[in-house]
This record gives structure tokens, sequence and C-alpha cells, in this order.
């Protein structure tokens, strides 16, 4: 029987087929590499990781997910972004935390990243020239979204953040 530490489970997912690269912050953390772009069949693309503002209250559930839902509501951020809440689609909730019950009804927050103007101190080196051309779509309608499934800290809720694609259901 193979031991298992600390180490010898970084090295392996290190030496994995994964197609998305892997970095190990000091705290120990496993996420997306935000240096890197992923070329991979994964349809997320971790190059936009480049500018998030204040990244490090992130920590990354699953590096790519795809959810449905129901746009609730939504709210332009002082950084850049838009905050949507999502009502997923049955069968989904299972990834929420307490807070999104709580505090959001028991939406998602999905978030594009760098849709606005930045008028925040401190963030304009996150989107740093960038600006997402992801369309918004209106409340009430139904979604695919694609992105990172994380846990912000700060609020204690799961997002999809940054969002690589949203996708118009019928």
């Amino acid at each position: 029987m193979k031991s298992s530490n600390y180490f010898n489970d970084v090295q392996f997912i290190l030496k994995s087929d994964f197609r998305i690269k892997l970095f190990l912050f000091f705290t120990g953390f496993i996420g997306v590499c935000p240096s890197c772009n992923a070329q991979s069949n994964l349809p997320c693309d971790t190059s936009l990781w480049h500018n998030i503002y204040k990244s490090k209250r992130l920590i990354v559930k699953e590096e790519c997910k795809i959810v449905k839902g129901i746009i609730v509501s939504k709210k332009n951020e002082l950084d850049g972004d838009v905050h949507i809440k999502l009502k997923l689609d049955s069968g989904q909730n299972i990834i929420l935390a307490k807070k999104n019950y709580s505090e959001l009804d028991s939406c998602i927050i999905i978030e594009p990243i760098c849709v606005n103007r930045v008028i925040q101190p401190g963030a304009f080196k996150s989107c740093n020239g960038y600006i997402n051309q992801i369309v918004i779509p209106g409340i009430g309608q139904h979604v695919s979204v694609t992105g990172s499934l994380v846990i912000d800290t700060k609020h204690e809720w799961m997002e999809i953040h940054p969002i690589t694609k949203i996708t118009l259901l019928e």
C-alpha cells in the first residue's frame, strides 16, 4: 500500500494528465493557475484570472463548471464586474453554501468581470485595459453559465467567477 503524504499527493496531481495547469500556494491551496491560459477540452478561459480584483479571496472548488438557471437580478459593481443572481435549475442546489440560502434567496452569484468602467480605487489594475465582450442577458432569461465555481471567502457564498460564457436557453 502506497503511503500518502502531502508532497506525494501534490506530485501526483502535477504529474497527472490534467490539461489545466495547477499551482501551489504557500498555504497549500491548489487551484487554477491564474497565469496559465487553458488549452484544453474544458470550455473555461483561465486567463481571465489575471483580471479579477482581489482574487485571493476566492477559493476554487471546480476549475470549470456549467450551471443553468434563471437570472433574478443584476447589479453593476464599482470594480467593473457585474453581480448577477441566478436561480439554479432543479437538482443543482447541492453546490450552494448556507449564505447562498440566507443572503441570496437560494441563488448563486455569477460574475462576469471587467464588463463596465472601473471606478473603485485600488481596482483599476485588475481590468488593466481588458474589456469583457460577454453579453449580459436580461432578468428572467434562462441561461447556461460556464466558469469557475468558487467560494467567496469575504461573503461566504458560492459564485461562478469569473464567467467564460453565458448562453441563452429556450
